[in-house]
């Protein structure tokens, strides 16, 4: 993924708060590591009954800010820091290999090379960390467009909306249908899709690094690949994701006012009552006055 404002480069300007959120991810994520390497189980029940989503938890009242905390942990397996010394091994030989001759000569085996290799890390069982590194790399080309659209405090109100209605989202369903635990900030990061699919319909951002298509057709092809892993049985976190895009496009159109909806559906004109103050002239006088009943 990349955003086209920078003649392809994967470098961009990371904003104030993208940086604030993208560190404090990270470091929760470290010390949640520390945590589990020493105490697994109990550190891993603590979480799951305190700050992950845990709907059973939601929905008898006894702990609804997890619809807000659970966007700000990952995946953490039984060996978390093994996953996290293979993952940044992988890491680091992208980065070398990113800048090598043969990776400039031959961009489109590099990415091959790269997927192949992060499903054989995912594969082998070491690929928790990358759950975090995915919503990281999605934060990092997409939060800063809108960070420097509405400034810091409303991106972070928009982020937190986001993550809460995926949230909200998936507690609903989970009335009817019981989902498990649930964690990640991908319903924020969704959210920064759905955004930009509405300010940026017709600007090309790089699928996969590679393939340029409009911002309109990049939400949709993220919302197939949600229904394929969610038909897959892939443990991924569906109602999450839509919330996210569901409160985005909500915010970024201006549907959640009554009003607006109202107007769009019946039409504005048909729906307009006259105003109540009017401009009369006063018959007397040959430069009139206005006056306002």
């Amino acid at each position: 993924m990349n955003y086209e404002t920078s003649q392809g480069s994967l470098r961009v300007t990371i904003t104030p708060m993208v940086r604030k959120i993208m560190v404090f991810n990270t470091g929760l994520y470290a010390m949640c590591v520390g945590a589990c390497a020493l105490k697994y189980s109990e550190s891993i029940q603590w979480l799951s009954d305190n700050l992950y989503l845990n709907p059973d938890y939601v929905v008898d009242g006894s702990s609804v800010w997890m619809l807000a905390t659970y966007a700000w942990f990952h995946e953490v397996s039984q060996t978390p820091v093994m996953d996290l010394l293979v993952c940044g091994a992988i890491i680091y030989g992208f980065i070398r290999l990113y800048k090598s001759r043969w990776a400039r000569q031959e961009p489109t085996m590099f990415w091959v090379v790269a997927f192949l290799a992060m499903m054989l890390v995912g594969g082998l069982g070491f690929g928790a960390p990358l759950h975090l590194g995915g919503n990281l790399i999605g934060l990092y080309f997409f939060g800063h467009i809108f960070e420097k659209r509405w400034g810091a405090r409303r991106f972070l109100i928009f982020w937190f909306l986001c993550t809460i209605a995926g949230g909200a989202l998936e507690t609903l369903v989970h009335i009817y249908w019981s989902r498990g635990i649930i964690l990640g900030a991908s319903a924020g990061v969704l959210g920064l899709l759905g955004a930009f699919s509405v300010y940026h319909p017709d600007d090309r951002v790089l699928y996969g690094m590679l393939l340029p298509i409009k911002g309109r057709h990049f939400i949709l092809i993220a919302v197939a690949f949600d229904l394929l892993s969610f038909l897959g049985n892939q443990g991924v976190a569906i109602f999450a994701h839509f919330g996210g895009i569901i409160m985005a496009v909500l915010l970024t159109t201006g549907y959640w006012r009554p009003r607006k909806v109202l107007d769009k559906v019946m039409g504005e004109k048909k729906r307009r009552r006259p105003d109540h103050l009017r401009i009369v002239p006063r018959e007397d006088d040959d430069d009139p006055p206005p006056y306002l009943h």
